[in-house]
């Protein structure tokens, strides 16, 4: 069910996450970058619940900006009824030339 409802909202939640992710500054100076995979309830009127980090980047600050991004993200598209799904969320730094 999970997967499904990924398949069919994959555009708008990385369009979301994209627009709503919190890279703090600390972390950025620092240089810290990382992947992590952070796995949460989409309610039937798309709020979330139950956020966890299902693999952590190895930064506890990235891991902990990673479960607020899913927070500032919602509402979510709406699924027929509640269901489980994992992201990943990329931490990066752009590269300047």
């Amino acid at each position: 069910k999970g997967t499904r409802y990924l398949d069919v909202n994959d555009t708008e939640i990385r369009i979301r996450l994209n627009k709503n992710l919190y890279y703090p500054q600390l972390a950025r100076r620092k240089g810290w970058c990382g992947r992590v995979m952070v796995a949460f309830t989409v309610l039937s009127d798309g709020r979330v619940k139950n956020i966890t980090i299902k693999k952590s980047s190895g930064i506890p600050l990235l891991d902990k900006c990673a479960v607020k991004t899913i927070s500032m993200c919602a509402p979510f598209p709406k699924p027929t009824s509640a269901v489980r799904i994992a992201v990943p969320i990329l931490y990066q730094l752009q590269k300047h030339s």
